[in-house]
């Protein structure tokens, strides 16, 4: 996934450095907020520009339960 990510930035012309791909350490950037989540059968990763934040999760659905989505989620992301 982090070199997924470092390719990524790369290709969009954003600075990346080898400390992306530490995995003792949180994935951090100058410029960008980063967002990486995976899963037993999916990762994803987002970055916006700072100052702004940006969260990602991602879940196998079995493992999903309505209350949970209930308690993140506002209705009309719930309907999406």
């Amino acid at each position: 996934l982090r070199q997924t990510l470092s390719q990524t930035l790369a290709q969009h012309k954003l600075p990346t450095s080898p400390a992306l791909l530490d995995l003792l350490t949180l994935p951090q950037h100058t410029e960008l907020s980063l967002s990486l989540s995976h899963c037993a059968s999916y990762s994803a990763f987002a970055w916006c520009s700072l100052p702004y934040k940006i969260g990602l999760d991602v879940e196998d659905v079995q493992k999903i339960r309505r209350n949970t989505v209930a308690r993140v989620s506002s209705p009309t992301e719930q309907n999406s």
